[in-house]
């Protein structure tokens, strides 16, 4: 049994947003760990908190936003190789000295839209020089070349003249390496990338996430994926969280999810999956009935109880259901499988009969 302590362990996280319309608890108490070297997928629809627990993660949750309980404890390096003593993020200024020397150097985030990522005004070697020199005491030219070689590393052509050309000069695929270049720089212990393949044409994406799993590979890096798409995240991670509503709906190895899904919500994402198999004349592909609630919005009892083809009256209506064990390493937040609903005392109801 592995002793070593995990590289980020996050317990009942929470960030709210607090609007003129009301409070958005967009993470509303997420805990898991990962390793160092693991994969962990994150997916569901959008505006289910994915991006804000990345943001809350490298503390830079925008305002109104802020975190509001629970802990993020991270095994940072010590300098020798060796995991040194956990600290908690949350209790740290997102500005302060010691956030900053987290954020970009053990801590990367590869963002949505590399377009407006990216400052338009200075050139792609300006960026990944001030990224280098921000996190280590090296000349310019020092900076320069391990910039130049970055940029060599995730394929970009002539790097010494792409260095001088501005981000509006390259292309959506270019233009998102170049980002993976400047994620990877200080070569992180862990690399969030948020839908790293966002408006990119169908053959870059397949480069760009075969690049990421190999630099993934090479470096030893630990990883939060974030996506939409279901077909990455079966390929790429070792475990799966869906989220829904700001909640872990459900966790699991990336085999069991897909094999055997507890959710109702997971089993409707993945029937909304399209297949080469299907038939051309089969219909329409499937979709989740209904939308999320407005975000302000507090859904008693189940979160996805008004879209749930399960539903049960008088119970998802009124239990909030906690994550109880499904199996090894399977984790569900359902009363189908936490056995506080009494569906016989109650009465059943499904959505739509």
């Amino acid at each position: 049994m592995n002793s070593d302590p995990p590289l980020l362990r996050i317990g009942g996280l929470q960030t709210r947003f607090f609007t003129d319309d009301g409070v958005v608890r967009a993470v509303d108490g997420v805990s898991f760990e990962i390793r160092r070297g693991q994969v962990i997928g994150v997916v569901g629809e959008s505006g289910c908190g994915k991006s804000v627990l990345a943001r809350s993660i490298l503390r830079i949750v925008p305002p109104p936003g802020r975190i509001t309980g629970g802990e993020i404890l991270f095994w940072g390096d010590t300098g020798e190789g060796e995991p040194g003593d956990p600290i908690d993020l949350c209790h740290l200024e997102p500005n302060g000295v010691q956030m900053r020397s987290v954020r970009g150097k053990q801590i990367a985030m590869i963002f949505q839209e590399p377009m407006t990522s990216m400052s338009p005004v200075h050139t792609v070697g300006n960026q990944l020089i001030e990224m280098i020199q921000l996190h280590e005491a090296v000349p310019k030219s020092a900076a320069r070349d391990r910039a130049v070689e970055m940029l060599r590393m995730v394929g970009i052509p002539s790097p010494e003249q792409r260095m001088d050309e501005y981000p509006f000069r390259l292309s959506g695929g270019m233009l998102q390496r170049c980002m993976i270049a400047m994620a990877l720089a200080c070569r992180p212990k862990l690399l969030i990338a948020d839908e790293p393949t966002t408006a990119l044409d169908v053959t870059t994406q397949a480069q760009i996430l075969e690049l990421i799993t190999r630099l993934q590979d090479d470096m030893g890096m630990a990883m939060i994926l974030i996506t939409h798409n279901l077909g990455v995240v079966a390929q790429m991670a070792e475990e799966i969280m869906v989220m829904y509503m700001g909640k872990v709906v459900e966790h699991a190895p990336a085999r069991s999810l897909f094999q055997s899904p507890a959710h109702p919500y997971t089993q409707e994402l993945l029937k909304a999956v399209p297949r080469l198999q299907r038939e051309p004349m089969q219909g329409r592909l499937q979709t989740i009935k209904g939308s999320i609630p407005p975000p302000y919005t507090a859904v008693p009892g189940c979160r996805f109880h008004p879209r749930c083809p399960k539903f049960v009256f008088g119970n998802c209506d009124r239990l909030e259901p906690e994550m109880v064990s499904v199996g090894a390493g399977h984790w569900s937040r359902c009363l189908l499988h936490d056995r506080r609903g009494l569906p016989g005392e109650v009465g059943v109801r499904v959505n739509g009969s």
